[in-house]
């Protein structure tokens, strides 16, 4: 019950937060920056990032710091556990002894079934 207040108490804190990065994002597309400001508001926000990463599990950085040669693990698969069945589709090749009675009983027309 405590977590669930803490939670709500969390959202209520990061909400104004989240409202100023809004009005950032409204303010970059209408205003135009000269370079020294474009600079000073980078090393800002990138000063935000890092507080804001402090503690996490989570890092999340720029585009820019990421390394893409890295080599990526592949993600682990899932297999299944069953034994699998092993279906007998071949016929067993015939013995002598059976191809031979097999010969003889459609040689012997009077006979009504070969014995094997």
């Amino acid at each position: 019950m405590n977590t669930t207040y803490t939670n709500h108490h969390k959202i209520d804190q990061n909400l104004k937060i989240k409202h100023q990065a809004e009005i950032i994002l409204g303010l970059i597309g209408t205003n135009s920056l000269s370079d020294q400001n474009r600079i000073q508001i980078e090393k800002k926000l990138s000063e935000v990032i890092t507080l804001m990463n402090e503690g996490e599990k989570i890092k999340l950085m720029p585009v820019e710091d990421i390394d893409v040669t890295k080599k990526i693990d592949n993600q682990i698969r899932l297999y299944s556990t069953k034994k699998k069945r092993c279906h007998k589709t071949q016929i067993s090749k015939p013995s002598i002894n059976e191809t031979n009675a097999i010969l003889s009983g459609f040689e012997d027309v009077n006979s009504e079934s070969a014995h094997v």
